[in-house]
Parts: structure tokens; sequence; C-alpha cells
């Protein structure tokens, strides 16, 4: 990338602010699953998320597109009640890369939040992400490859932990700057869900 289309871009996501009860329920999950003597890149507490669109490099121009289609998704979106539950891995328990607690609640109506973002952010012109949707709350990433055994020894004692439940209110903007340090993340604008659930 050009040094000017650097400075004409940031790197953006949209994702769900943790409130504190669940981001200390989180942090503490972290700190005992570093007793085991496992080694990973841990992430800080203040940048625990719940990621709903990841977007990637995308023209300063383009923010006012996924600001409006944030605005309509919340628009008619409902506020909703999540909390933490349990520990897993991506990539499979041979080849673990993130280690990450489970988004519980209702979920129903998180994934209504996820599936209209997604539509509203195709009809502003974005392309469309089709991965599937997998809501987590991302501990970490490992620094070496480890072993089965280790990983199931490791989760198991996690399973029946869960955090409090919490009401999710709203959805942020986030532009992320790498640094040698971890991301840094900078909010950039916030859409309060204005909905009601179906049958209320």
């Amino acid at each position: 990338m050009k040094p000017s289309d650097r400075r004409n871009t940031i790197r953006a996501f949209i994702a769900i602010p943790l409130p504190k009860n669940i981001s200390l329920f989180l942090c503490k999950i972290q700190g005992e699953i570093r007793e085991t003597g496992v080694r990973a890149s841990w992430t800080q507490t203040d940048s625990l998320h719940l990621t709903l669109r990841f977007i990637g490099d995308t023209p300063k121009q383009d923010l006012v597109k996924i600001i409006r289609a944030m605005e309509n998704t919340a628009f008619t979106c409902a506020p909703f009640t999540l909390f933490a539950q349990g520990v897993g891995v991506f990539f499979g328990k041979k080849k673990a890369g993130v280690i990450w607690s489970g988004a519980k609640g209702e979920r129903a109506l998180l994934k209504a939040v996820q599936t209209t973002l997604e539509k509203n952010l195709v009809r502003e012109g974005l392309p469309a992400d089709n991965r599937r949707f997998s809501p987590h709350f991302t501990l970490g990433r490992f620094k070496d490859r480890v072993a089965k055994k280790t990983l199931a020894d490791m989760m198991q004692p996690f399973q029946r932990y869960r955090s409090d439940p919490c009401r999710i209110k709203l959805m942020v903007l986030y532009k992320s700057e790498l640094m040698p340090g971890g991301a840094v993340h900078t909010p950039l604008f916030k859409a309060e869900f204005a909905g009601h659930p179906p049958g209320s």
C-alpha cells in the first residue's frame, strides 16, 4: 500500500464493547490459564470485544456508508442480554491458534443484529462477508503449538465458568491500529439499539 493510501485509509471493524463485569470475568480466566503454563499473546482487558463485522482497510470517505448501515441496523434491532461461558479454541484441537470464551444468552437477537448489519453494509456497497458468524470473545493467540491433551486438560475446568448476564445496548465502529505492543482500538461511532424484540 502506498503511503498516500495509508493516510486515506483506516483499518476498521464493528463490535460490541464489553460491559465491565464480562471483561473482568474474561480477565480472570486469562489469569488462570496463564497459571497452567500455556504461552499466548493475551488480549488486553480494555481491548476485549465481540466482533460483529471485520471490515479491514477502508477508504475514509466510505465511513459515512458504514455509519449509515449501523444507524439503519440499530433503528430496527433490539437490545439483548449476553454472558460469557466456557473456553474453546479455533482451528481445531490439533492446530489451535485462538483461545476464546463463548458468547451465550439471547443469541437469536445477537444473530439478528449481525445479519441485519451485514445486509445493510452490502446495500451501502461494501463487499459481502460470507464467513459463518461464530460469536465469541477472543482471549488470546497461542505462541506455541499446544498438544491436544494439554488443550483438553486446560479447557475442561472452565466449561462451567460463566459470567453474570449483562444487557447489550449498542455497537461501535472502531479504528484498529497495529502497534508493537498489540492492536490499539479507537471508537469512531456508536449506534444504540432502538428496536423491539419479536412479540413485544
